[in-house]
C-alpha cells in the first residue's frame, strides 16, 4: 500500500501496535499511512460501489446506519434476524455484533470490473471450515469468527512472509466476499463482492493471530450503506 517514508513509518507504528494488542491504535495508524499514500498518488474519481447479484449490480454511496446489531442486521439482509449465536473470541471485545454471511474470501491483490471477472480468491473458506464474517454494530468494523481459521504457515514461510512473531502481516486487502440471503434476490444463497477503499482509497490490513489461529482486518474505511429504498434493504458494505 504505502512506498513513501511517512506511511512506511506510519505501517511500521501499526505493527507494533498490533503485537500490543492495540488494534484500534494499530487501524489509526493504517488509516494515517493510507491518507499520506493518497496525497502523493495521482487524483482519481473514485467509481461506484458494486454489490455483486448473479449478472446485475446496483450502485450506491456511503451511508451510516449507526444501529445496534438487531436493526443492523435486519437493515443489512431486509429480515429480522431468527437467531442468536454465543461465540468466545479471543480478538473481539465482548458485545453485539451482526453476522453479514459466511464462507468469506481475500484478494490481496488488486481487482477491478467486474467480480465475475476477479482471478481466484488469496484466502477463502468453504461450507465445511464455518467461519463467518460479522461487524459491530456501528457498522464500521468487520470481524472474521467462528470456525477453522488455520493457516498453513509453512507456505507463508516460503513466500518469504515474517512469520516468527505472533502476527503475521499478510499484505493489504483489496477486496472481500461472502455468502448470505437478502431480499432484494429473493432470500436465495447469493455470493456478494466487494472491493475496498473505491472511495477513499484506504483499505485494511489483512493479519493472522499464530496464537489464536484467527484472521483479523485492521484499518480501512468501509462501513454498511444505509438502506436503499428500492432494495428494500442496504446495498452492503461500501468503501
Amino acid at each position: 500500500m504505502a512506498t513513501n517514508p511517512q506511511s512506511q513509518s506510519y505501517m511500521k507504528a501499526a505493527k507494533k501496535a498490533v503485537e500490543r494488542g492495540r488494534f484500534d491504535q494499530a487501524s489509526r495508524m493504517i488509516s494515517k499511512a493510507s491518507a499520506r499514500f493518497k496525497k502523493e498518488s495521482a487524483a482519481r474519481k473514485p467509481p461506484a460501489t458494486e454489490v455483486k447479484r448473479g449478472r446485475n449490480t446496483h450502485t450506491t454511496r456511503n451511508q451510516s446506519s449507526g444501529a445496534p446489531a438487531a436493526k443492523l442486521y435486519k437493515d443489512f439482509h431486509g429480515k429480522a434476524s431468527k437467531e442468536v449465536i454465543r461465540l468466545q473470541e479471543a480478538l473481539m471485545k465482548a458485545g453485539d455484533y451482526t453476522a453479514l454471511g459466511d464462507d468469506p474470501e481475500f484478494w490481496l491483490e488488486p481487482v477491478k470490473g467486474d467480480p465475475h471477472k476477479w482471478p481466484a480468491a488469496d484466502i477463502e473458506f468453504e461450507k465445511k471450515d464455518k467461519v463467518k464474517l460479522a461487524i459491530d454494530a456501528k457498522g464500521k468494523r468487520l470481524y472474521i469468527v467462528g470456525g477453522q481459521q488455520k493457516l498453513p504457515l509453512a507456505y507463508f514461510k516460503k513466500e518469504g512472509f515474517e512469520t516468527d512473531g505472533r502476527y503475521v502481516f499478510l499484505g493489504t486487502c483489496y477486496a472481500i466476499s461472502y455468502q448470505t440471503e437478502k431480499v432484494f434476490d429473493g432470500f436465495r444463497t447469493t455470493i456478494y463482492a466487494h472491493e475496498f477503499g473505491e472511495e477513499t482509497g484506504e483499505r485494511p490490513e489483512l493479519i493472522y493471530d499464530q496464537e489464536s489461529e484467527r484472521l483479523l482486518l485492521v484499518g480501512g474505511a468501509y462501513k454498511i450503506a444505509g438502506v436503499d429504498d428500492a432494495l428494500k434493504a442496504s446495498p452492503g458494505i461500501v468503501n
